[in-house]
């Protein structure tokens, strides 16, 4: 077998319904009878770009919440939520703010270090802007999450197991 010979892992097509087809509510329920493959869930964990926002390797610059500490502090099901529901519940220090400063120019981030002369923030690339605040003309706080929802409805029920399933083994990194 040249798969075998080569060492290659062949990826199965995924089976299961997509989760658009389903209730945020029907696709954990159905998530969390799975088991997922670790290797499949770090392959879709790439293929749709998490890592553009999301840091699970310590030493990278933070540009949202770092997912080994998410793995460690939350089960299955909340991960579960926070990925198909990402503004039902908002990370502690990843509430995201608009500032308007009175040059007209607008910055969106989360506030990493307030003072009374100066605010930094930092967006979900990783950049840090420091504000000071008497040019602050306008602060709002962003009630939706940066993470957009709907970016895993196109997966089906068994790689969104398979996603879960990498997310959790980051607990040990």
């Amino acid at each position: 077998d040249i798969a075998k010979d080569w060492k290659l892992e062949l990826t199965p097509t995924p089976r299961g319904p997509q989760l658009k087809t389903m209730s945020p509510e029907a696709a954990i329920a159905a998530a969390l009878k799975i088991p997922g493959k670790v290797g499949q869930g770090e392959a879709l964990f790439a293929k749709l770009n998490c890592a553009k926002c999301h840091t699970v390797k310590s030493g990278e610059p933070l540009r949202g919440p770092f997912l080994p500490n998410v793995a460690k502090t939350y089960k299955r099901p909340q991960m579960a939520e926070a990925v198909l529901l990402p503004s039902k519940s908002l990370a502690q220090g990843f509430v995201t703010y608009t500032f308007v400063l009175e040059s007209g120019k607008s910055l969106t981030g989360f506030v990493t270090n307030e003072a009374a002369e100066e605010i930094t923030i930092r967006d979900n690339e990783g950049r840090e802007f420091k504000l000071a605040t008497d040019e602050i003309e306008e602060r709002a706080k962003q009630s939706v999450s940066v993470m957009p929802e709907g970016l895993v409805k196109d997966i089906t029920i068994d790689e969104f197991a398979s996603l879960l399933a990498y997310l959790e083994s980051l607990a040990g990194k």
